[in-house]
């Protein structure tokens, strides 16, 4: 977990910088285009 710990309350103390995130901007993309696309399969197999 880049610079924090686990305990009881999560997001609570989690932090991250470009400096030490391991994905670039392609990879984002990437997450974003498949979170999108899954999203729409979703409202698809509702019949939306």
């Amino acid at each position: 977990m880049a610079g924090g710990e686990l305990n009881e309350q999560p997001f609570t103390n989690y932090s991250a910088t470009v400096m030490n995130n391991s994905v670039g901007p392609e990879g984002g993309q990437v997450l974003v285009d498949r979170t999108v696309e899954e999203i729409q399969a979703l409202w698809k197999a509702t019949g939306r």
